[in-house]
């Protein structure tokens, strides 16, 4: 997602190992560090960082109006859960960021959804169609014409 304005205020849901990655992907992008971190199933983030951090839904709501955007850091088989808690934030009028890794290729002419996080060395080649909330992990490649459903979250093969 390319950002006309100011910086944008981040909320990343997820306090484990995809949201460090994504703390350090939203930095190498100038995107700078998130404004809170949220995850009701840890007392204390899985990695250190600056950011303001709860496991608290009502001090979540309470600190709402800081955030214009944000990024889902839960990956593996919860992608239902991602597109949900997607929906629900975009009620609240939050927008959601792609987050891509430099090293990554996408092809022109191919699509990725909102929310999704292409991590390094993926590869998406011509004419795919990438859904929202979808996780391209580390060397993962999308093949030519491919079409990947919302929430999807796709490992390198390990016969490649």
């Amino acid at each position: 997602m390319k950002l006309t304005s100011s910086v944008p205020k981040i909320l990343l849901w997820g306090a484990g190992s995809q949201a460090r990655i994504v703390v350090e992907m939203l930095k190498e992008n100038g995107l700078g560090v998130p404004e809170i971190i949220f995850d009701e199933t840890l007392s204390k983030p899985e990695f250190s960082h600056s950011c303001f951090f709860t496991n608290d839904p009502k001090v979540l709501k309470t600190n709402l109006n800081r955030i214009t955007h944000f990024i889902i850091c839960i990956g593996n088989e919860n992608g239902y859960a991602r597109v949900m808690l997607s929906r629900g934030l975009e009620s609240l009028a939050l927008h959601q960021i792609c987050v891509v890794h430099k090293s990554s290729l996408i092809e022109q002419s191919s699509q990725v959804g909102n929310g999704s996080l292409i991590m390094p060395g993926a590869i998406v080649h011509k004419f795919s169609k990438i859904g929202s909330q979808v996780v391209l992990n580390t060397g993962s490649i999308v093949e030519h014409e491919c079409v990947i459903g919302n929430g999807v979250d796709l490992w390198k093969s390990p016969n490649r």
